[in-house]
């Protein structure tokens, strides 16, 4: 018996597509789920996000990209002791990013996992030491970009490539533009 496959056509696509919209006071979040068959054991989820608008100053969309080390934190109603016991007893195992998170869980956890993840998301624990450790990390991190050939030339070529205007949210901050902010 073969796996079926998912066929990428645009029409395909657009079949599967599901669209859905979440608003709370001024924030609308516009998101975009296609709907295929998942093979084995488990499901894999990405969540990457864009922060700010035309109204956002740059200084502080930059600053929200540290919430995607929340989950890593912990939140009000789950410890980080108490996450890491259910991710374990999912036997799930997440990832993240400054801007985004990486799931893998067994199937029949996924609903129940991400309603935790986005609790924790929603409601977060800051530590203020462990926040502050964690943003002159980042600044230090930064900092050693400056003089790394390789992420210089990266952030060049990403100049050229997307020239938005720095009051686009899709402008990308350089290493040392981020520092000076």
């Amino acid at each position: 018996e073969s796996i079926p496959t998912f066929e990428p056509s645009l029409e395909n696509l657009k079949n599967n597509t599901q669209h859905i919209s979440f608003s709370n006071k001024n924030i609308e979040i516009k998101t975009a789920f296609i709907k295929k068959q998942t093979l084995g054991d488990y499901v894999y989820f990405s969540l990457s996000n864009k922060f700010g608008n035309t109204l956002l100053n740059t200084k502080y969309r930059d600053n929200c990209s540290l919430l995607g080390i929340v989950p890593a934190l912990g939140g009000t109603n789950y410890s980080r002791e108490e996450l890491d016991k259910i991710m374990k007893k999912y036997e799930a195992t997440y990832s993240l990013n400054f801007n985004s998170i990486s799931l893998k869980v067994k199937k029949e956890y996924f609903i129940e996992t991400l309603n935790i993840l986005f609790d924790v998301l929603k409601n977060p624990s800051f530590d203020e030491l462990e926040f502050e450790s964690i943003k002159k990390s980042n600044i230090n991190s930064l900092e050693s970009n400056l003089s790394n050939q390789n992420v210089l030339n990266s952030e060049f070529l990403i100049k050229k490539i997307t020239p938005y205007d720095i009051n686009s949210p899709l402008f990308k901050l350089s290493s040392k533009e981020t520092l000076e902010v």
